[in-house]
């Protein structure tokens, strides 16, 4: 479930802090890394991302929007472009 704040916005420290837990927990599963590294990405914690990205694809290495993640990343380190809100 997606945590909100008082105003409506995405909680995004509070997603991340979940989903972490249940990372250490003992929940590898990519799924969760790939969200983990969506939401850094969205706060522009660059290398954060990269590595939860990479965490997903070590757990699974076709996950699609993990890869994509990291192409993004690595398109965006090219052209010195960082990301949109």
């Amino acid at each position: 479930k997606i945590a909100e704040n008082d105003y409506g916005d995405l909680d995004y420290a509070a997603q991340i802090h979940a989903l972490r837990e249940a990372i250490e927990k003992g929940v590898p599963a990519a799924h969760l890394y790939n969200g983990l590294g969506s939401l850094y990405f969205r706060r522009h914690h660059l290398r954060e991302a990269r590595q939860a990205f990479g965490k997903a694809l070590r757990c699974r290495p076709n996950h699609t929007s993990a890869a994509a993640g990291l192409d993004i990343l690595e398109k965006m380190e090219k052209t010195g472009k960082l990301p949109k809100d």
